[in-house]
């Protein structure tokens, strides 16, 4: 019987897919799954944020900039409110600057360009602020900007050490060597080619399905340069039955990492850097 519903569902498709106008350079996830995103444009140096619903991909809103056309970036997330950063200078990637913005509606909650962040705090965050005598730490209310406390530079550090990824969602993990995970390594093995491979291997177990991305060398390669075909694939555990292929970039100069992620049983990947698409893994046998 396990058979049967692997092989039936061997074919997975896009639950949905979604491309705004530029590349998608970042990409985060609120705590209730909404999907928080920026798309930048190098040629006309804009950036445009989006936020989608992740279950069916409806856009809850597009096409904002927060005040900033280019020098401005997705900086963390806490609960529904996403903490957008400035830069210290065009040339210089210091950051500066808080802006929080309500992921639901795309309006800005508050902002200051004094604070710097520093790390999420449970339901608060920490922020530094420059003054003559040094910086001044301060815990700071995500949703309206208030100082809640002014702390020490080592109760910042300490906060900074123990403060979560921010992450929401599962995110793969580097496969080092094909020894470490056995079964997985297995599959792997059989859907790429050893000699082509350029960088780590990224995977995850979900159900009865390894998920995993990784990297091989175009075949238009020229001697001057390093151009790379980046895949992802979904096969069965137990039979190495592909049941997905996707293509997440190719012929590129770089390799990105985390390219991938799993929120309940959604998956979503950002392919060709302009298009975010989404797989419902619940079709997979528990495992």
């Amino acid at each position: 019987m396990l058979l049967s519903l692997v092989h039936k569902r061997a074919k997975l498709q896009p639950a949905w897919r979604f491309s705004p106008e530029g590349i998608i350079w970042r990409v985060v996830l609120t705590d209730s799954g909404r999907i928080f995103g920026e798309a930048r444009n190098p040629e006309k140096k804009t950036v445009r944020f989006f936020a989608l619903d992740s279950p069916d991909g409806k856009p809850l809103w597009r096409g904002k900039n927060f005040g900033e056309q280019w020098w401005i970036g997705i900086e963390g997330v806490s609960g529904e409110t996403v903490l957008l950063h400035k830069y210290a200078t065009p040339s210089m990637p210091e950051h500066k600057s808080i802006i929080a913005v309500d992921a639901h509606q795309g309006n800005i909650l508050w902002s200051d360009d004094d604070l710097r962040f520093e790390c999420i705090a449970g339901d608060s965050l920490v922020a530094s602020r420059s003054t003559v005598l040094g910086p001044t730490f301060h815990v700071v209310n995500v949703t309206d900007g208030s100082v809640e406390s002014t702390i020490s530079e080592s109760e910042a550090l300490q906060l900074r050490r123990i403060s979560p990824s921010q992450r929401v969602g599962r995110m793969p993990v580097t496969l080092a060597n094909f020894e470490e995970a056995r079964e997985s390594a297995d599959v792997i093995r059989r859907h790429c080619d050893e000699g082509r491979l350029v960088g780590n291997i990224e995977y995850m177990e979900h159900g009865s399905a390894v998920i995993f991305s990784y990297h091989e060398r175009n075949p238009a390669n020229a001697n001057e340069s390093l151009l790379v075909d980046s895949k992802m694939k979904i096969a069965d555990k137990s039979t190495a039955t592909l049941l997905y292929e996707g293509s997440l970039a190719s012929g590129s100069t770089s390799i990105v990492s985390d390219s991938f992620l799993v929120y309940d049983n959604m998956l979503v990947y950002v392919s060709e850097r302009t298009t975010l698409t989404a797989l419902d893994l619940n079709g997979l046998h528990p495992g």
